[in-house]
């Protein structure tokens, strides 16, 4: 293969960054075989997960995270996904990371 090494340069930064990130942020708006390969990768290492959908997306959600929790949000509206992941993560600092976040309403950014 020509580009062999390119790939696999760029499969492992992928999973690097997923490694090093402490909260994993997942649109499954769209069936793209690499979010949901990025979103196995972040289950299988135990990362806090938030996964958001378009409200409108007439596709269906894989079996595979069917049953897992995911918000919707408005595509024209930004400040509906900007409220659902940060209302997500004010809850993944409590509960995992035993942080004390005073909750502020990002409803009018």
């Amino acid at each position: 293969m020509q580009h062999e090494g390119r790939t696999k340069d760029i499969i492992q930064n992928m999973l690097n960054e997923i490694k090093s990130c402490r909260i994993f942020i997942s649109d499954i708006t769209t069936a793209n075989p690499n979010v949901a390969y990025e979103l196995g990768y972040a289950r299988s290492i135990n990362k806090p997960i938030i996964i958001v959908k378009q409200e409108d997306d007439k596709n269906k959600v894989p079996f595979d995270y069917d049953h897992d929790v995911y918000k919707k949000y408005k595509k024209d509206a930004i400040h509906t996904l900007e409220q659902v992941v940060y209302d997500d993560i004010v809850e993944i600092l409590k509960k995992d990371f035993g942080l004390i976040v005073e909750k502020e309403d990002k409803g009018n950014v």
